[in-house]
């Protein structure tokens, strides 16, 4: 016990002058200045063992304790505490960028009995490379130490976009929670885990530089890039914003999977800053009431549409009528199926389609000629090329007009087309030829019979002559 008490006031004597020496270069008046020189304390926990080191040091130059002995009396060392911050070594290695005290932590050895009734106990260690913890202390044997991390998130002070997240505890009773607690049954060491996370900006676009969304990201992760763009109200003018590629610019070149895709992503490796691309578009509107017209829709500004119809011909369902494709009219104009609009505006296109009536021209007789498809309005000319037809020696037949749309007895005629139209040539038998046809038979038959008689009656005379003689 003597020398306990001995070893005690030889240290404090030690430890006065340095401590006057602080208090002597720092103090003038109540202020403190430093004047490029910190001091380190050195101390014990509990009080009472002397380790070298205190002193007055230059700025950031490093600093050196003694070494602490492993055992004092029934106590064992433990570990350091510099500004009550658990600290590795032993000596420990301090810069000294400001005023320090290093305390050596002593506690009693978890085999080893008091024989003052005081139980076991056990130290607790909480070690974490980012934030601020709680919890590190002796605790008696049995007992349920609570510790908890101070911050779910520390910023790095030196890169901009780069966080630690609290990701859990390597050992106690809720390991993923920041607060943790667990059962002192011998000394323990338990560190925390973080997650080095990047931060992620997205721009609205190039021009405007607007942020829309940021978002933290774990190292090495896959995030999402997802085009919006604000200006969707300008489409019912016929004018949109579409998006064009993603642009990182940033100071760290981004590695985007699809540039040209407005939803893609970006594997996490650095803080990115990435911007959305925007082009404008103008939309081409088609009119058409009848058929399949393509065409319509928005297009990149200063390209061409092409507008184009399935078919020239439609049909209308009502026998002998049809729309027949008449152009394009409007911004752009062709007869054509096809044509091509320069979309530097929204433009508009309309489909013309005119009506067309059929006319039939029936004849059972002749060549008749006329029937085909009209245009609405337009006069169709119709007719037969035979006034009549001499099918026989006995009779024939006679075209002696036109019924139907329209009545005439004239072998041509016209027709207004209104509507479908059908005009039937009309004809008659006529026998006139028969009777003409017998006239020159019976006179055939009449003057062969003459001169049948004559030629006998001449022979006869001829015989009787040479008879005589």
């Amino acid at each position: 016990m003597q020398k306990i008490l001995l070893s005690l006031v030889v240290g404090l004597l030690l430890l006065l002058p340095a401590l006057n020496s602080a208090s002597a270069d720092h103090e003038i008046g109540d202020e403190v200045i430093h004047k490029n020189i910190y001091a380190l304390v050195v101390k014990t926990s509990p009080p009472g063992l002397y380790i070298d080191g205190s002193g007055m040091y230059e700025k950031d130059s490093w600093a050196k304790t003694g070494t602490a002995p492993k055992q004092w009396g029934a106590l064992e060392f433990v570990e350091w505490k510099v500004n009550d911050v658990w600290y590795p070594g032993n000596p420990p290695s301090i810069i000294m960028d400001k005023d320090h005290t290093a305390v050596a932590i002593y506690a009693l050895h978890p085999l080893k009995k008091q024989g003052s009734g005081v139980g076991t106990y056990h130290n607790l260690t909480i070690i974490s490379p980012y934030g601020k913890t709680t919890g590190s202390d002796d605790y008696l044997e049995g007992y349920t130490a609570t510790f908890k991390v101070l911050e779910q998130y520390v910023y790095d002070e030196f890169r901009d976009g780069i966080r630690y997240a609290f990701s859990g505890w390597s050992d106690g009773n809720t390991k993923n929670l920041m607060d943790n607690s667990i059962t002192m049954d011998k000394s323990k060491v338990i560190t925390v885990s973080w997650t080095e996370q990047y931060r992620l900006d997205i721009l609205n676009s190039i021009q405007e530089m607007d942020v829309i969304s940021t978002g933290w990201h774990d190292k090495s992760s896959n995030a999402s890039l997802i085009a919006i763009s604000n200006f969707e109200n300008e489409a019912e003018g016929g004018v949109k914003r579409a998006f064009e590629e993603w642009m990182s610019i940033g100071p760290n070149a981004a590695p985007i999977k699809d540039l040209k895709s407005p939803t893609t992503s970006v594997i996490m490796n650095k803080p990115y800053v990435i911007a959305a691309d925007w082009k404008k578009q103008y939309y081409l509107d088609i009119d058409n009431k009848y058929g399949k017209v393509e065409g319509s829709g928005y297009y990149d500004a200063g390209t061409y549409a092409t507008a184009s119809i399935d078919s020239e011909i439609q049909n209308t369902g009502k026998d002998g009528t049809r729309l027949v494709f008449g152009g394009w009219y409007g911004d752009a104009s062709s007869d054509g199926v096809n044509v091509k609009v320069l979309m530097d505006g929204p433009k508009s296109l309309e489909v013309e389609w005119k009506t067309q009536y059929y006319l039939t021209v029936n004849s059972e007789y002749g060549t008749p000629h006329g029937s085909d498809w009209y245009d609405e309005g337009q006069v169709a000319t119709f007719g037969t090329n035979l006034p009549r037809d001499p099918v026989g020696l006995w009779k024939q037949r006679t075209f002696y007009g036109w019924d139907g749309s329209l009545k005439t007895t004239s072998m041509t005629g016209v027709v207004l087309m209104n509507g479908p139209k059908i005009v039937n040539a009309q004809w008659s038998e006529d026998y006139s030829i028969a009777f003409l046809n017998i006239g020159i038979i019976a006179g055939v038959i009449i003057g062969g019979s003459f001169a049948y008689r004559k030629m006998r009656k001449r022979t006869k005379s001829h015989k009787d002559s040479h008879d005589f003689f």
